[in-house]
């Protein structure tokens, strides 16, 4: 039977009840509890556990302040994981049942603590963003380098001299095609030149020399290890009948990194590429093709009227 108010029966002890935590009765601990839970703005792990323990452990009371706060307790914890979101309900809870001076001063350091977390993401994000920038940054510049790198320091388009010596044209009509690559070495030892430069197919037979006046600028690259790719464009007919190779050359930086691109110092024989097989008519007629395009790109016409021919 439910006691009346004023009924005699109703024993002295038992707390008024109310929605708020009297730190002047029984009460007392747990406000002190929970203050030092709230006084960072947060609750940890450690502090849920805390209270589970409390929770556990505490008596029937009439208060339904401490009612309400076992309940969410307890509820929060049963699955045995808590979020982030019941911590934050667990921070309101308490709020909600500490005197009102402890409610202030915990949501004054809830909104401190929030707002320390706000700075915190701003900050990370500020310093996520510059580190991207600076990837970035040196990426582009990575690229730009590689590009630069891979610039063309010189580019030649010349006849083959002295094709009609030593049986060398014998070899051009045999052997060479369009889009085949040669090789180019120092003759340092030639008595006509000091700075002759030969051009070899890839087993090392020497067809010819790049024309004097261009080979004075090659000499001194090769000298300096370029990289380089030298390519027949074409093999022209002369007035006397005489094939004659007209050769793409490019030069680059050592550090270049272009396809089928080699150093003086690696030896002709060391690129299966520089060794191709005759290419058929219409294998030629592909390159040529490909190689108006390489004129075009590099701005160099595709009429050259003006070559030196032998």
């Amino acid at each position: 039977m439910r006691a009346h108010k004023g009924d005699s029966s109703m024993p002295a002890n038992r707390p008024k009840s109310t929605k708020r935590l009297d730190p002047s009765g029984d009460a007392l601990d747990l406000v002190i509890l929970l203050r030092g839970i709230t006084s960072d703005g947060q609750i940890s792990a450690e502090e849920v556990s805390w209270l589970q323990s409390w929770a556990s452990t505490t008596n029937d009371t009439d208060s339904e302040a401490i009612k309400k706060l076992r309940a969410v307790v307890l509820d929060i914890v049963r699955d045995g994981v808590v979020t982030e979101n019941e911590k934050d309900f667990l921070f309101t809870t308490i709020r909600s049942v500490l005197p009102a001076e402890d409610s202030a001063i915990a949501g004054f350091r809830r909104k401190e603590q929030k707002a320390a977390e706000r700075e915190k993401i701003r900050a990370e994000k500020i310093q996520a963003d510059l580190s991207q920038k600076t990837q970035d940054l040196a990426r582009r510049e990575e690229l730009a380098r590689r590009d630069s790198v891979n610039e063309p320091a010189l580019i030649l388009d010349v006849p083959v001299m002295g094709v009609r010596y030593e049986g060398r044209e014998s070899i051009v009509r045999t052997r060479m095609a369009v889009g085949q690559f040669v090789y180019l070495r120092r003759d340092i030892g030639n008595k006509f030149s000091s700075h002759a430069v030969a051009v070899l197919l890839g087993d090392g037979s020497q067809i010819g020399y790049l024309p004097d006046e261009d080979a004075e600028d090659v000499a001194q690259l090769l000298d300096d290890n370029s990289r380089y790719r030298a390519m027949v464009r074409k093999l022209h007919i002369a007035k006397d009948g005489v094939m004659v190779p007209l050769l793409i050359a490019e030069f680059y930086s050592r550090d270049a990194s272009v396809e089928h691109s080699v150093l003086p110092s690696e030896g002709y024989s060391r690129d299966p590429a520089y060794s191709i097989r005759r290419s058929t008519t219409a294998e030629r007629q592909d390159k040529a093709g490909c190689l108006s395009m390489i004129l075009v790109a590099a701005g160099i016409p595709s009429c050259l009227g003006l070559l030196r021919l032998v």
